[in-house]
């Protein structure tokens, strides 16, 4: 995914970091304003153009104790809907962090989201399902930057703006793929359970998913493992 992702524009990465230099300002600063940073017009267009939005959030109420910046697709939110790109501050510990954040519910209602997001992502983010997360427990941090200063905004942007152009390549992606009525996952595990065989619903996931992709697929095993069953429940 890193090869692949383009590079958003400079004039992008300008109005970019002109909000994060507003945000890092903010929470460094000892500000105890929650209310959200406005977008510049020209920001905001340049936003909608890449079908993206951006939100930041001090807390409601109480001050937060992690602060964010991030970018959402159309009907995401921190809330809602799988993996998005978020600059965190730990007033803790005074460390900014860009992320491959992961919303509280982690909700599929996408299609495959985010079950399709890139392995080597996914892989510190365990257990995405439909249920509510501690905060950023499960988030993946892609660079951090320890007592961070308006001088390293444009480091800061520049992490952001990558994990941002990967968002949008496979935002774009899933917006092309085949959906999964994830019934039929169900249904498929519950044929093959009665047939005598148990699979896990990852393994049930790759293997629908696959034929979605590739109208093929090549079983492996010893003989009598349950190949030709699970090949039959499948076609059932």
């Amino acid at each position: 995914m890193n090869k692949t992702a383009p590079s958003l524009s400079p004039e992008f990465n300008k109005l970019l970091a002109k909000y994060v230099a507003d945000f890092i300002v903010r929470v460094t600063s000892g500000s105890i304003s929650q209310v959200p940073i406005a977008l510049d017009p020209a920001f905001s267009l340049a936003c909608k153009d890449l079908n993206i939005w951006f939100k930041t959030s001090f807390g409601h109420g109480n001050l937060a104790e992690i602060p964010w910046l991030a970018c959402f697709a159309p009907g995401q939110s921190a809330q809602l809907e799988g993996v998005y790109p978020v600059l965190l501050y730990q007033r803790a510990t005074n460390t900014a962090s860009v992320n491959y954040g992961v919303s509280a519910t982690a909700m599929e209602a996408t299609g495959a989201w985010p079950r399709e997001w890139p392995q080597h992502l996914i892989a510190g983010l365990p257990q995405l399902a439909l249920k509510k997360k501690k905060q950023y427990k499960h988030s993946f941090v892609a660079k951090a930057f320890v007592s961070p200063t308006p001088a390293q905004v444009g480091d800061i942007v520049s992490a952001l703006s990558r994990v941002i152009a990967e968002f949008i390549v496979l935002k774009e992606a899933l917006a092309n793929r085949p959906k999964i009525d994830f019934s039929t996952l169900t249904e498929f595990a519950n044929g093959s359970s009665d047939a005598g065989l148990t699979f896990s619903d990852q393994v049930i996931s790759r293997l629908i998913s696959s034929l979605l992709t590739k109208r093929f697929c090549i079983l492996t095993g010893l003989a009598g493992s349950g190949k030709t069953k699970l090949a039959e429940a499948f076609a059932m």
